[in-house]
């Protein structure tokens, strides 16, 4: 069953609109159609069932009917604390832990860290919105 992410639900949610790069996921890579069964995730530990009542160019809107089975999740939560490091190995890093369960991870500046000598603080902003993204993407798997 396919996954999509809905930051905006929550367990009282009967129906929820999906937009942005979920909707054209959904759409345009999935080619889902009214009827087919759906999850939907907020990421902080709700997910729903639904189905697929109708797709159009803004948004898709999914009936949601009740909670997803459990997923085998640990009961323990694990922070990853990861010293800053260079290029797209963030983006590994958060993919790969978020895929073994790891529930929030810190990075920081460690002493033989050469990432976070002098780096600029703009664009700082898309880097979070880019590890954001590849962890619901993560998640989604």
């Amino acid at each position: 069953m396919r996954r999509f992410f809905v930051e905006e639900m929550t367990e009282d949610s009967r129906a929820v609109d999906i937009t942005g790069a979920e909707l054209v996921h959904l759409k345009k890579v999935l080619r889902l159609a009214p009827g087919e069964k759906v999850a939907v995730f907020n990421g902080r530990g709700v997910e729903l069932i639904g189905v697929v009542e109708s797709v159009d160019r803004a948004s898709a809107r999914v009936a949601l009917s009740g909670p997803a089975s459990p997923a085998p999740e640990s009961p323990v939560r694990i922070t990853l604390l990861q010293g800053l490091v260079k290029g797209a190995k963030p983006e590994l890093i958060v993919q790969k832990a978020v895929e073994l369960g790891v529930s929030s991870m810190v990075f920081f500046p460690a002493s033989r860290s050469v990432a976070g000598e002098g780096a600029p603080r703009r664009g700082l902003d898309n880097r979070l919105a880019r590890l954001r993204r590849v962890a619901v993407e993560a998640a989604k798997q």
